[in-house]
This record gives C-alpha cells, sequence and structure tokens, in this order.
C-alpha cells in the first residue's frame, strides 16, 4: 500500500524543523530498557557516522586542516576520564560553523568552524565542550537501546534530497539537540579540560562574546549553531562563575598570558596583559611580557613606556636592544603609488555594485532550483507486511539508497558552497577597500614602518585588483552551478518517479527488477549532479583564492619585518601554527621574499611534509596566490593559514 501517513509527511517535502519533530516523536519515548552499553553506544555512533559520511562528506586529505586538527584534540584527549571508547575528530565538508558530537567517541567540526576560530585555544575551547558531551554520557542517556537507533536510521536511510535541501543532516538532527542543562555542563568541563591540557580557559569566554556579538543576525551561516546550543550571554556569564575564571590568581592568569604569547597570539596576550598590570603593576613577568607582545605588534613606542619601570633590568634592556634595531629602506615615490590607488578605487567602486547586482542574481536562480526541487515530490510505497523498519546493510533497498544519498551530497554541498560565496563575497570586497585606505593612511600619516609597507605598496594594490575581479567569478561560478543543476534536475525527476511507481516491496525490500530497472537511473542522476558540484567547487576556489590575496596584502601591512625582533616573533608563530621551520630574516632577504611569501611557503611545506625554505625560490617573482594554488595546495587551506596569522596580529 501507498503510505500516505506520518512517515509519508516526513518522505514528502517538507521544512527541516518538521523532519526535525518527525524524529523527536519516534525518539523522545524510548521504550523502558537498561542503560546503553559502551558496545551498543559505539555501534550506535557508527551507524550514524556512516549516514554522514554518505550525506554530507568529510575531509581526510588536508595535512596542513587534518595536522592543525588533531593536534589541538589529542592535546586535550589524554585528560579526558572515559577509557572505554577511542576518541577521534573529523572535518566535515560543510561551511556551515558547527561542531558535534555522536555516541561512542567521534567529535565532527565543519570546515566552517575552523574557518571562524583563531587559533589554538578558541579551538581547544570547541573540542573541549564537545568532549564533555561525551564524557557525561549526555546523548547515550537521551537514547536507550537500539529501537531508537533503529528508528532513527530508518529515517536517515530514506532521508530525501527534497528534504535535506533545508539544512545539513549533522546539523538538524534531533539527536544533537541536548538540553541546555547539558550544554552549560559540556562548557563546564571543557573548561577544566582545556585548562588542564595548558591552554587559556579565558579563551573560552572570548569566544563566547564573539559569538554572541553574531546571534542577533543568526539567520546567517550561524544560524544552524545557535539552533544547536544555547544563548552566548547564558554561556558567558555561567562560565565566568567557575574558578578557571572567576578565581584565577595573579600567577595564573599571568602564565596563561605568557602561554598566548608563546602562541603567537600577539594580540590577545596584550590585552589579557594589560589587564593584569592594572591590577598588579609590580609584575615584572606580565611587564616583560606586555612588552615581548607590544613589540611583535610593532608599538617600540608602547614598549619602551611599559618597560620604564624597570629601569636597568637586562631583561628589560635585551627586549629594548631587539627592538631598537629598524630595517632600513629608500624613500618612496608616492606619484605611482597614489596613480595606482586611484584606478583601483574607482575600479572597486564600481565593482561593488556589479557584485551586488551579480550577488542578487544568483539567489534568484538559488529560489529557482529550489523551487524546482520542490515539484519533485513523491511517495514511498511500503509493503502491507514489511514496511521500512529495519532497513538493512545488505537488502536490495540499501543498494539503491547508497547511490540516493550520493545525490543528497552533491545537493547539500551546491547549496552550501554557493550559499557561503554569495553570504561573505560583499565583506571580502570591503576588506580589498579597506587596504586601500589603509595604504593611503600610510601616505598621509607617515610612521616608523611606513618606508618599509610603502615599498609593497603596488603589489598589495595589484593583488587587491586580482582579489576583486576573483570575487566576480566565484559569484558568476556559483550562478553557473545553480544553472547545471536546473537542467540536470529532469535526471532527478526521472529516478524519482520511477521509484514512486514501485507497488510492492516484498519482505520489506525492492524486487530484484526493481533494483535492476532504479539503479541506473540513480546513477545517472547523481552523475548528472556532479557536474553542479564541481562547479560549485570552483566558485569556491575563487572565493577562496581572492581572500587569501586580501589577506596576503594584511600581513604586508603589518611589516612583520621591520625589526629583527618583530620577525623572530612572526618566526616564532610560524613555527608554531604550522609546525614547520621558518626561515631567518637573512634567509628570507637572500631569497628576495617578503614575509607573506614565508608565509606561504610555510603552508605549502606543512602540506607537503617538506622545508619553507625549499619553497621560497619557486615563489620568488610570482603572482604568490597563484603559485600556491598550483603547486598545488586547496584554496580554502591556504586562506584558513594567512586568516590564522592575521587574527594574531588583531584582537
Amino acid at each position: 500500500m501507498a503510505c500516505n501517513g506520518t512517515l509519508a509527511h516526513v518522505i514528502r517535502r517538507t521544512s527541516a524543523l518538521a523532519l526535525i519533530a518527525a524524529i523527536s516523536v519516534m525518539l523522545a519515548a524510548p521504550p523502558a530498557a537498561v542503560a546503553m552499553t559502551t558496545q551498543r553506544e559505539v555501534h550506535f555512533g557508527q551507524r550514524i557516522e556512516r549516514a554522514i559520511d554518505e550525506q554530507i562528506g568529510t575531509v581526510g586529505d588536508d595535512p596542513l586542516l587534518t595536522g592543525w586538527v588533531d593536534r589541538v584534540f589529542n592535546a586535550l584527549t589524554p585528560y579526558t576520564k572515559r577509557r572505554d571508547i577511542v576518541y577521534r575528530v573529523r572535518i566535515l565538508d560543510s561551511e556551515t560553523p558547527n561542531a558535534f558530537s555522536l555516541p561512542g567517541g567521534t567529535i565532527f567540526i565543519t570546515k566552517g568552524m575552523l574557518n571562524y576560530v583563531r587559533g589554538d585555544d578558541e579551538l581547544a575551547a570547541v573540542f573541549g565542550h564537545e568532549l564533555g558531551h561525551e564524557e557525561q554520557y549526555h546523548i547515550t542517556k537521551m537514547y536507550e537501546e537500539v529501537k531508537g537507533a533503529n528508528t532513527l536510521l530508518t529515517i536517515l536511510r530514506f532521508f530525501s534530497p527534497l528534504v535535506s535541501r533545508f539544512g545539513d543532516l549533522a546539523a538538524g538532527l534531533y539527536l544533537l539537540k541536548v538540553s541546555r542543562y547539558h550544554e552549560l555542563k559540556a562548557d563546564q568541563y571543557g573548561l577544566l579540560l582545556m585548562t588542564d591540557a595548558g591552554y587559556d580557559p579565558q579563551i573560552m569566554v572570548t569566544l563566547m562574546d564573539r559569538l554572541g556579538s553574531l546571534e542577533p543576525k543568526s539567520g546567517g551561516i550561524f544560524s544552524r549553531y545557535f539552533e544547536t546550543h544555547p544563548g552566548a550571554a547564558d554561556r558567558v556569564a555561567h562560565l565566568q562563575g567557575y574558578p578557571q575564571i572567576d578565581n584565577r590568581s595573579e600567577a595564573q592568569a599571568t602564565a596563561q598570558a605568557h602561554h598566548d604569547l608563546e602562541e603567537g597570539q600577539y594580540a590577545f596576550a596584550q590585552r589579557e596583559l594589560q589587564r593584569i598590570l592594572v591590577r598588579d603593576p609590580a609584575n615584572d613577568a606580565a611587564r616583560l611580557d606586555l612588552a615581548r607582545a607590544q613589540s611583535a605588534l610593532g608599538y617600540a613606542g608602547m614598549a619602551r613606556q611599559t618597560l620604564a619601570p624597570l629601569a636597568n633590568d637586562p631583561r628589560a634592556l635585551a627586549v629594548e636592544r631587539a627592538n631598537s634595531e629598524p630595517v632600513a629602506f629608500p624613500a618612496i615615490d608616492a606619484g605611482p603609488i597614489l596613480a595606482a590607488l586611484d584606478r583601483s578605487e574607482r575600479k572597486i567602486d564600481a565593482e561593488k555594485s556589479d557584485l551586488a547586482a551579480r550577488i542578487k542574481a544568483g539567489r534568484h536562480d538559488a529560489g529557482a532550483l529550489d523551487a524546482r526541487l520542490g515539484e519533485l515530490d513523491f511517495d514511498v510505497p511500503m509493503d502491507e507486511t514489511g514496511g521500512i523498519d529495519g532497513v538493512s546493510d545488505s537488502s536490495r533497498l540499501a543498494t539503491l539508497l547508497t547511490e540516493q544519498l550520493k545525490l543528497v551530497r552533491d545537493t547539500n554541498h551546491l547549496f552550501d558552497e554557493a550559499t557561503d560565496t554569495f553570504d561573505q563575497a560583499p565583506a571580502i570586497l570591503a576588506d580589498d577597500r579597506a587596504l586601500l585606505e589603509a595604504i593611503h593612511d600610510q601616505l598621509e600619516h607617515p610612521n616608523s614602518n611606513s618606508n618599509l609597507v610603502l615599498t609593497h605598496a603596488l603589489a598589495i594594490i595589484e593583488g587587491v585588483d586580482s582579489s576583486a575581479a576573483g570575487l566576480l567569478r566565484a559569484v558568476d561560478a556559483a550562478r553557473g552551478s545553480m544553472a547545471v543543476a536546473y537542467r540536470e534536475s529532469a535526471a532527478i525527476d526521472s529516478y524519482m518517479q520511477a521509484f514512486g511507481d514501485v507497488k510492492h516491496y516484498p519482505h520489506g525490500d525492492l524486487a530484484q527488477g526493481d533494483l535492476d530497472r532504479l539503479l541506473p537511473l540513480a546513477k545517472a542522476a547523481q552523475a548528472a549532479f556532479v557536474a553542479s558540484a564541481r562547479a560549485a567547487d570552483i566558485s569556491a576556489d575563487e572565493f577562496n583564492a581572492a581572500q587569501a590575496r586580501a589577506l596576503l596584502g594584511r600581513i604586508a601591512m603589518l611589516a612583520p619585518d621591520a625589526t629583527p625582533a618583530r620577525y623572530e616573533a612572526y618566526r616564532a608563530l610560524l613555527a608554531h601554527q604550522f609546525a614547520t621551520p621558518v626561515p631567518t630574516l637573512a634567509q628570507m632577504r637572500a631569497a628576495g621574499a617578503t614575509p607573506g611569501t614565508v608565509a606561504v611557503a610555510c603552508i605549502l611545506a606543512a602540506e607537503r611534509h617538506a622545508e619553507p625554505l625549499q619553497n621560497l625560490a619557486p615563489l620568488r617573482g610570482k603572482d604568490t596566490i597563484a603559485a600556491a594554488l598550483a603547486a598545488p595546495v586547496r584554496a580554502e587551506t591556504l586562506q584558513l593559514g594567512l586568516g590564522l596569522i592575521w587574527t594574531a596580529y588583531r584582537d
């Protein structure tokens, strides 16, 4: 018979909230049973993990990203208490910032969240929270026995691409929506965990503060995060009551700020050390560290003032001496720079309205595709006796649904990448414009660093022009991916109509003849949508390359090679972030390189497990970003790596 009841409402086109509600109804009251054993917990998590792999996909072939994530995650897990499960972390191929844990020890973090956190400590705060859920059995307490798992997986197996379109499976699962009480307890546990592992617990508070500033705008890419986590203001208030934050001794606060300094989080360390000195002006260790942070940030005058109370202290003299050796550069001819600025500013101002118009058209295209997919409704018939309960992985129906889930993955990926480009491109263009204004400021209000900065001005302007052009190409490619998908939706229609025509499911499974007829149609639909997913990848690559160019310009504006002391601080940051030896100032000069080139060389080295110095010569005299992409390195990895450098200098 045809299924026209509750399940039909799940499978037919519905909102993500309706799907979540359907899942919650079926799982909210599991049958009375003994608590879930570790074996069942692990099995439960593995089944959900397979569904996530099939419907979203993960990033596992990026040494820099996986190396960073593993390094921070593995620093935390020795301090966990559970020894009956093996913890591991995986990167989810989604631009939506989020993280979540599954029963049995697997933690997922999205590419979007990796792009949002500003360094190791913020990443440790995210992981600490999710490990808190695992350590305190929050998820397994919600589902008591395998029947709940079977019901959940039955729905996942029939998760239509038309439903999946409305939100990531991983973000929308009711499974992941634990109680506010459990969320706050997970924060508390994470705070303890990251403190035990040597990370600064105060950074969990600052991360929550940053998230809180986005909460009123949660209709954007962070909407899923705020759906699965309680309000940031509540979490900040709760965290501030714990002794790791509220009752820190000055010695603990100084040690934690020193940790931030050693990791290269110069802006954050400066802010925390200034607070410490307000409370304890006699804290010499904090004073010396503050001067080091100020020196790294290029505030030589402020560093001298900070060190003044230490008079002839040898440690203070050493910091002053290292900071008092400026690099000499010739005078700058402002004429060509001003002419280039004028041309670039006029071009960017014109491109702003052009970009907005293209994005508006792209959103219209996305809406048209959404509506088109919405027309492809169908019912899944059910056999009178077998139904669809307990679909076996070895069944003919599961074979068919495996192909269907590939289509789900490609559809999600298409909308994820294209929407991210539409959402973020205007902000990157604004960054490009701000770079030009910063160069103007160096010309109009010169300081001790201006000559050094302005020697790179023409290259920065050229990078801005390339970035802006790349944003236009990214939006066009995103629109193109929508057009390809719309054209190929006929293949989905053919498959789904044929699926809907199946009238009998003997023993709850497809007949072999139906499988033979449907499987080629499912594969054809999936193959047709691969092209649109690839077009979306082109869009994402263009967007990330454009962002990388903007970041390279911002790093040049920092002038981290203005003094030997500043360059040594820059080297320390790169060495920590990319776990690789960094060329010295002399080596950089001998190679005719810049600090930005050195950063890109380190990113390439982290990807290839090679020496950065070997990468400097091939980058010399070339478009650094284009050369890196040809090396190759993923554009998203490149911009993420450069972004981590930039944010270390800007709190």
